[in-house]
């Protein structure tokens, strides 16, 4: 997050962050969707850290809102455009930090896009929903006001219909609140936990 772009560190593919939302009626977000947005700086800052992913907002009534980001877009087999999977093998779940602000939603759910082939082409979705080929792995948290780190192992990430995560197809990471909130949180130092991690 220091460079402050919403582009994703160490990624060859252009990945990028983005934010979407349920698109009730009167709803609002910080940063809208569909925007060029930078990081927020973080009062007093975290350690080494200055700048994190902030989204706030309140209003959304039908599923919530969210943010995350892809790891990368490019030609994928056929010629269509789209989004691009990493290879998570080596590693043994994700780590990152994270905080929400006074008198908010503490819910968060953090959810992992993969499956054997890319969700569908284009832009960053409009909606938390997986597409038809790559699907959904979830884990729910409540979070502090104060900065915490929290590890997820991928046995952790859980999918509605049992099925087993693909850690060599994983295209993308979603931090989503729940109706009826209002939020906001703040997500920094996103990264893999190596296997055999303390």
């Amino acid at each position: 997050m220091e460079d402050r772009t919403s582009a994703i560190a160490g990624s060859t593919a252009y990945g990028s962050w983005y934010v979407y939302d349920d698109r009730t009626p009167g709803g609002s977000m910080k940063p809208p969707p569909d925007t060029m947005f930078e990081m927020e700086a973080i009062p007093g800052g975290r350690c080494a850290s200055e700048y994190a992913m902030r989204m706030s907002g309140t209003g959304f009534s039908v599923w919530g809102a969210g943010m995350g980001f892809d790891f990368g877009y490019g030609n994928l087999p056929g010629g269509a455009f789209g989004k691009l999977p990493v290879d998570a093998r080596p590693f043994a779940g994700i780590r990152f930090w994270a905080r929400v602000g006074e008198a908010t939603s503490t819910k968060l759910n953090f959810s992992i896009l993969a499956g054997a082939c890319a969700p569908d082409a284009g832009a960053p979705d409009a909606s938390p929903l997986p597409s038809d080929c790559a699907q959904s792995f979830g884990h729910g948290l409540v979070l502090t006001t104060d900065w915490v780190r929290y590890d997820i192992p991928f046995e952790q990430l859980l999918n509605p219909m049992r099925n087993a995560l693909a850690r060599d197809q994983i295209f993308s990471f979603e931090f989503g609140v729940p109706a009826n909130a209002t939020f906001d949180l703040w997500i920094d130092d996103i990264s893999w936990i190596p296997v055999n991690a303390p």
